[in-house]
Formats: structure tokens, C-alpha cells, sequence
């Protein structure tokens, strides 16, 4: 498809990992992980985010503006992503 065309030309290009494309949901209360690089198969299409200050895409789009997260493991204010899936199911 043209988002996982997309996931992995942004993955080369810049080199990472982890690629996510989140879409909102109709509720606008959560993102769900459409597609992505790096992630195990059951978590696409199957994960979602909760649009709120715990996440970096909930508290980006709250903010409405461009976040920078140069450290996740020295960020305060960020819990991490995908707190609806079971972690034994991430990769991290």
C-alpha cells in the first residue's frame, strides 16, 4: 500500500528502526498504529494511542505544533505508546 511504501522509504531514508503512521479515530479520543516498520505484525492495525499528555502524538496534537523528543528515556512527561496493548507484545 502507499503508507507502507511510505513507512519504509522514511525508515531507509532516515535510517530508524521504527516507523509508525497513526490515524485519528472518528471519537478523536485515540490514534490507531495503521501502519509502521520495525513493529511485530499483531501490533499493526491493532494498536491504538490515546489522544492525551501521556503520549508524544496525543501531546503533539493537543498542543497543535511540532514536538521535539530528542531522549525518550530522559522525558518526564511522556508514558510511552500503544498503553492499550499488552507490553509483552511491543518491541522496545
Amino acid at each position: 500500500s502507499f503508507f507502507e511504501i511510505m513507512c519504509s522509504t522514511i525508515s531507509n531514508a532516515l535510517e530508524l528502526e521504527y516507523v509508525k503512521i497513526l490515524k485519528l479515530t472518528p471519537d478523536k479520543k485515540k490514534l490507531k498504529l495503521i501502519c509502521g516498520v520495525g513493529w511485530k505484525p499483531n501490533i499493526v492495525g491493532n494498536a491504538y494511542v490515546k489522544v492525551d499528555y501521556e503520549s508524544q502524538a496525543g501531546y503533539t496534537l493537543l498542543q497543535k505544533r511540532p514536538i521535539v523528543v530528542n531522549n525518550f528515556k530522559h522525558e518526564k512527561n511522556l508514558n510511552g505508546e500503544f498503553q492499550e496493548v499488552p507490553q509483552n507484545l511491543l518491541i522496545q
